[in-house]
């Protein structure tokens, strides 16, 4: 098997003769771009062969009027070992927070009591269960509280939670409550815990959504599954890997128990919840573009895959129609809570798929397209993601440039900075 080693990273990769270079380049490093899709417009995966043989250059390659030395990774196939040098991708940046209003949480995802059962309880001949049911003005208990009864009998004082009429949760003691919730992003992934007896965020974090080595864009996800559906659940085995990591992080952090991590939200377009629930998303990549789903999916954790967050309640939101997925229900549904559908409203949600919103007279009309060929770089000649050395903001007064960047000297622009310009 040929070996490609990878500078100034001085990383060795095992491949088979035939492999796309960018493919793997990939495994050893994730965030090396691709914004094409390997389809060899963009010309963002220059690499440098400083030994060894890859295939013929393509056509898209003669395009770009490369050196003899150079080659796009996604074009190149590797036909024996192989020493390549490529740029150095930096820490990926991304703003997660900003302006958090104060909302009145009126319908939260679990409502929570907190039970004292005093001794004398024991003496009547009522069930344990009907004696919960009753304190908490609930009717069910879902499969995982029956072996949790146990603490109702054994302790006077338990914390119940219910999802409507049904519990979902019994805790022994009383206990704080915390939930998470998650913005799949073509991108980014955002994840966000929250203290679900206030509402309010307690911590947040992100990382670059690990389904980019299949693609930076929806489509190039979409193709990539048609070719190989073997894919579709390695991309969704990344990406609840990447959200328990994240949580588990925060958790220890904050010094909260996993165990009190009781409920979950997970908003994204339509493409990215489709694989996060495991569904094939070709039917999304082509004209009338349906999606699977417009209706609320919710359940315990390990029903959707989760293993450290087996127990906490999952829920996702609908779907609109077409590439309007979660992610746009999530911006209007907050809005709405700080605002009155009375007024005219906008809503603009900028990204690799970008979303609008208009709110008139009561009447909520929604449209999508994709702004990841701009705002990553895809088709902008010196467009770049927000690596170090990426220039963020831009301001032009008399006559003058000047120019913020992240880290270091800069290499590009990246999405603020080309909508600052």
């Amino acid at each position: 098997m040929p070996k490609v080693f990878i500078k100034p990273y001085n990383k060795v990769v095992e491949c088979n003769v035939g492999d796309l270079l960018s493919h793997v380049i990939k495994k050893a490093i994730p965030n090396f771009p691709t914004p094409c899709g390997n389809r060899g417009f963009c010309g963002k995966c220059l690499v440098k062969v400083l030994d060894g043989k890859l295939s013929e250059v393509t056509g898209n390659e003669k395009l770009h009027g490369l050196k003899n030395d150079e080659r796009l990774a996604c074009q190149a196939k590797v036909l024996s070992d192989l020493v390549i040098q490529i740029p150095v991708f930096e820490e990926y940046r991304a703003l997660i927070s900003g302006y958090e209003p104060k909302i009145d949480i009126i319908q939260p995802i679990l409502k929570k009591s907190l039970i004292e059962i005093k001794y004398s309880t024991y003496h009547k001949p009522i069930p344990i269960d009907k004696i919960l049911l009753k304190n908490v003005n609930a009717k069910n208990f879902t499969r995982k509280c029956v072996e949790k009864l146990v603490y109702a009998k054994n302790s006077s004082k338990i914390t119940v939670c219910r999802r409507g009429e049904t519990i979902t949760h019994i805790l022994n003691g009383f206990e704080n409550i915390y939930g998470f919730a998650v913005d799949i992003g073509t991108s980014k992934i955002a994840t966000y815990l929250i203290d679900l007896d206030d509402g309010k965020t307690i911590s947040e974090t992100y990382i670059s959504n690990p389904q980019t080595k299949y693609g930076d864009d929806v489509i190039s996800r979409i193709t990539a599954v048609m070719e190989n559906p073997s894919t579709l659940n390695e991309m969704k085995r990344l990406t609840i890997s990447s959200i328990e990591k994240m949580v588990k992080n925060m958790a220890e952090k904050e010094k909260i128990d996993i165990k009190n991590i009781l409920a979950g939200v997970i908003v994204g377009n339509t493409v990215m919840i489709s694989i996060f629930l495991g569904l094939n998303p070709e039917p999304i990549g082509r004209s009338p573009y349906v999606p699977y789903l417009s209706t609320i999916i919710e359940d315990y954790g390990d029903r959707f895959g989760f293993k450290l967050l087996e127990n906490a309640w999952i829920y996702v939101p609908p779907a609109i129609t077409g590439f309007v997925g979660a992610d746009a229900v999530a911006d209007i549904v907050t809005t709405l809570m700080i605002d009155s559908i009375s007024r005219n409203i906008l809503i603009i949600d900028i990204g690799t798929n970008s979303e609008i919103a208009l709110i008139k007279n009561g009447e909520i009309y929604v449209a999508s397209a994709p702004a990841g060929p701009a705002i990553e770089g895809e088709q902008i000649s010196c467009g770049i993601k927000s690596f170090n050395g990426a220039i963020y903001r831009v301001r032009i007064r008399n006559g003058r440039i000047n120019y913020l960047t992240y880290g270091k000297k800069p290499l590009g622009l990246c999405g603020s900075g080309i909508i600052s310009l």
